[in-house]
């Protein structure tokens, strides 16, 4: 698990992306779980960041503790560059089955930059979940 948490500091760290919400439902899409979840991280809300992520309920203590400090700091990251001014989901893949996506994303900040993030995810009990690979 701890390799699965390294790789979503670094996900955090590089998509960097924004703005403020409330609650965990994303949506029946898994763009719209995508961009929820990057702002959910944005907002440096990690608790409601978790649980649309898939198997957040067997995060150790220790595990849960690490993505909370990931996510305060992807956070201040994201105020440095002024906040987001929009995400927009470019691309939406859903495999044959319908239970896997990849969602394409453009992060447009407040100081003007732009980028694309990729986002995986898995659907679980009929709900688009984050993904992480091992």
């Amino acid at each position: 698990m701890k390799n699965v948490l390294n790789l979503l500091m670094v996900t955090v760290l590089t998509i960097g992306v924004a703005v403020t919400s409330c609650g965990p439902s994303a949506g029946d899409t898994p763009g719209a779980t995508a961009k929820k979840f990057n702002e959910l991280i944005a907002a440096g809300n990690a608790e409601e960041a978790m649980k649309l992520m898939d198997g957040y309920e067997d995060f150790s203590d220790e595990e849960k503790e690490k993505f909370h400090m990931i996510t305060q700091e992807a956070s201040s990251q994201l105020d440095e560059k002024g906040g987001i001014e929009s995400i927009e989901v470019i691309e939406e893949e859903i495999n044959e089955e319908s239970d896997k996506a990849t969602v394409t994303s453009k992060v447009t900040y407040g100081n003007g930059e732009s980028e694309e993030n990729k986002d995986a995810l898995v659907k679980v009990d009929d709900q688009w979940r984050i993904k992480l690979e091992k």
